[in-house]
């Protein structure tokens, strides 16, 4: 049986017209064997250069027609810039030239060797090269492979897409999350006997049903190519599962064992790892998906043995749960360094990182949202958008004056910037330039350059080593900041769009465990107080307590809610905070909460950011960046207030017991 590689290149070769239309192309310039960056047509920026494009290693005329015609379609289409070309992929063009020269120097398309086979024995050859830069500069020749190979695959491949042996997402005519770039199912991961099968599977489900998001199709074609390369291995004869039992199941979990995470993978962070318990309980859970689904539609190859007798609940290893401590998400002291040092980001992400942590949307839904987004009612202003995960198309969530002043902003720099045909869809965070013009950013753009901010400015995490950001971190720290404040888990639950409370405990969980953890840390010291001439002196937190008629138990398991970075909040725990929206100035400082304190233990703190916003605004200037500082000049001013105040010795923002009971409103909340 011949692979889709060679029959694909057999029939379509003969196609003249695509012939002539490469012929057109590969004129004047691009018809040379060396291409010289100092004399590329499109380049108006570099006069003089030495780097060239190099297509004389591949002997072969029509091999070097393909490659020349796949370097001219992503340049001429601006799919790659000519720092791409000529920096990043010449290398890269040079090490797979010598590489089919040693071991396919006669073959006349890059089709022509089985992708999987060729993908091995190329591996194993940059392996050897041992290059400086492992990382990147590996990746890079990998890379450049896999693009040319499933470019000329499309070239001259005009079949649907579903007749293929790799999908493409984008044409499939089905919903995907747009932020992310995993646009291809490949089923030549597939050993040849079982590929029908997989294919059948995957069209039902993914396509016509639409039972299978795009991305679990992408994790569970990797369970199913590790399953079938165990089938291949130790039964080579099959060419279906009729004679599937339990023993093969058995062998199927020591073959998960022994092999390495992320077989046939390029990317992943547990690429090459040791299987882990999770691991094998996820892969067993998309098989058993899989079996259960061929054997309810009676597929042909589908096993004889019911789906119940061949995995057991006994195979599956119990699950480690994420601890509550080990959730994700960010502190203040990391939230405020990202605060300080905002204007290290470019313009374009800026605006996304306040979004993020001021709606708890996820970063895809952040990045999709609209340009009518921004709600403008009479109990204020609300982000209102999909949630793509739970299909709710237009979730609300309350935001402050400020944060709806970024979105206006973002908006109008949009729609200046952008005609309207060139933003179709009218999303607030488009791509602003190159082919993918219009098309919402990549989510792996935004934590790509928040993780190149903290290594640049050594933003610390508790372990000592570079805070590590992650898109969906944002939205914990939505959800732990909601609880820290007193806010109800049902309140929680329908801001965060949660189906069940369940999920919505979590940060419950956080909450607690930070609280003890706190005060574990502070329960053998000393508290701190002013004496009558304001100067700060130590005190028995018990009978500071007393003296403040505050109880003390509830103190005790409250300590991080009473001492914030920039005052004092004595707000009863069963009040929910009205000001819990507001994200960059502190809300209890802008809206003079009178449950707020400040005294002079805190004056460095306000100096400190003084002088840190003051330079910032400079920065700015210069540059031009006006946004940055209609951001953050407010801030300057309060804090400016508060600081003189407490020069003066005054304890500023609070009010006596005397005064602070509790209104007729929230008297009757507490009774409740």
């Amino acid at each position: 049986m011949k692979s889709i590689d060679s029959s694909v290149r057999e029939v379509n070769l003969k196609n003249s017209s695509q012939d002539e239309q490469i012929d057109q192309a590969l004129v004047g310039y691009y018809e040379l064997d060396i291409w010289k960056l100092s004399e590329y047509p499109e380049n108006n920026t570099v006069t003089s250069s030495s780097r060239e494009i190099n297509f004389q290693i591949f002997k072969n005329k029509n091999l070097k027609r393909e490659l020349k015609y796949f370097f001219y379609t992503r340049l001429t289409k601006k799919e790659i810039t000519s720092i791409t070309a000529w920096n990043y992929y010449s290398p890269a063009l040079r090490d797979l030239g010598k590489f089919i020269e040693n071991y396919h120097q006669d073959i006349p398309s890059i089709l022509d060797v089985p992708h999987e086979i060729f993908l091995l024995q190329f591996r194993s050859y940059v392996s050897s090269l041992r290059l400086r830069e492992a990382g990147s500069s590996y990746m890079a020749r990998i890379n450049l492979y896999v693009k040319i190979y499933a470019f000329i695959s499309d070239l001259h491949d005009n079949r649907p897409e579903i007749e293929k042996d790799r999908w493409d997402v984008r044409r499939l005519g089905i919903d995907f999350n747009k932020t992310d770039a995993r646009y291809h199912l490949d089923f030549q991961k597939i050993s040849s006997p079982f590929r029908k099968l997989i294919k059948t599977y995957f069209y039902q489900r993914v396509v016509v049903q639409q039972s299978l998001a795009w991305s679990t199709a992408l994790i569970s074609i990797n369970a199913l190519q590790l399953f079938f390369s165990y089938i291949v291995r130790d039964f080579p004869n099959w060419a279906n599962l009729n004679d599937l039992n339990r023993s093969h199941i058995i062998g199927f979990i020591k073959f998960i064992r022994e092999t390495p995470m992320g077989l046939g993978s390029n990317i992943g962070r547990n690429v090459g790892k040791p299987t882990s318990e999770n691991y094998i309980n996820r892969y067993l859970n998309l098989l058993e998906v899989f079996i259960q689904y061929i054997q309810r539609h009676e597929f042909e190859e589908a096993p004889r043995i019911h789906i119940k007798k061949l995995i057991l609940p006994v195979d599956k290893p119990k699950k480690i749960s994420t601890r509550p401590e080990d959730i994700k998400y960010i502190p203040d002291h990391i939230w405020n360094q990202v605060i300080d040092n905002i204007h290290h980001l470019p313009d374009e992400i800026i605006p996304i990182i306040l979004l993020m942590e001021a709606t708890g949307f996820r970063g895809c839904d952040v990045l999709l949202l609209k340009l009518d987004c921004l709600l403008d009612q009479e109990d204020g202003y609300w982000i209102s958008g999909a949630q793509r995960k739970v299909g709710v198309d237009n979730h609300k969530v309350p935001i402050s004056e400020e944060i709806a002043n970024v979105v206006r902003a973002q908006k109008e720099y949009i729609n200046e910037t952008l005609q309207e045909n060139e933003n179709p869809e009218e999303y607030l965070f488009p791509i602003l330039s190159g082919k993918k013009k219009g098309q919402p950013l990549l989510r792996t753009t935004v934590s790509y350059h928040i993780n190149k901010m903290a290594k640049k400015l050594n933003i610390m995490g508790q372990s000592g080593n570079i805070y590590k950001f992650n898109n969906h971190a944002f939205r914990h720290r939505y959800g732990v900041t909601l609880i820290n404040n007193g806010m109800s888990l049902l309140h929680v639950q329908k801001l965060m769009a949660h189906l069940s409370p369940e999920m919505t405990l979590k940060y419950a969980k956080i909450h607690d465990h930070t609280i003890r953890k706190e005060w574990e840390r502070v329960k053998n010291q000393g508290a701190v107080r002013l004496d009558t001439n304001g100067n700060v002196i130590e005190a028995d937190i018990v009978r500071q307590a007393e003296e403040n008629e505050l109880e003390l138990e509830w103190i005790r398991h409250n300590l991080d809610s009473i001492r914030m970075d920039h005052g004092f909040c004595i707000k009863s725990p069963k009040i929910n905070c009205s000001f819990l929206s507001d994200s960059i100035e502190p809300p209890c400082i802008k809206n003079k909460c009178p449950s707020f304190h400040v005294d002079q233990t805190f004056l460095p703190y306000y100096q400190q950011h003084i002088e840190k916003i003051e330079t910032d605004i400079k920065v700015f200037t210069k540059t031009g960046r006006t946004r940055s500082i209609e951001i953050i000049q407010p801030r300057l001013r309060a804090y400016k207030k508060i600081a003189a105040a407490l020069t003066r010795s005054e304890v500023i923002l609070g009010t006596p017991k005397s005064n602070r009971e509790y209104t007729e409103k929230e008297r009757k909340q507490v009774e409740l």
